[in-house]
């Protein structure tokens, strides 16, 4: 039923660790992956400058915090059921992660 009001969320398990305060045992959550959101006014070159940045800089990203933990550049292209900007679509494509 989730499905049907938010369809690219999926489950992913939450094993107990030390951030995970409450999770005494495993379990399911509904999660989605975040999308970086930019008006349709701004140009391609600035779009494209940041997804790159992005991109090739994972670890880095990681490192900023927790938030980053499950920043993975090659999912950045995912179909999120949103249109995505000219300016990403073109970085996409030139590193090869755009399969649409």
């Amino acid at each position: 039923r989730t499905l049907k009001h938010a369809p690219k969320t999926f489950l992913l398990k939450v094993n107990p660790a030390k951030p995970y305060v409450g999770v005494k045992s495993p379990v399911n959550i509904i999660a989605f992956n975040y999308m970086l959101w930019a008006h349709k006014g701004v140009s391609g070159k600035q779009v494209y400058k940041v997804v790159k940045a992005m991109y090739d800089n994972e670890k880095e990203l990681k490192g900023m915090g927790p938030l980053w933990r499950t920043h993975f550049s090659k999912s950045m292209s995912k179909d999120q059921g949103e249109p995505y900007h000219a300016g990403a679509i073109k970085f996409y494509k030139e590193a090869g992660a755009w399969k649409r």
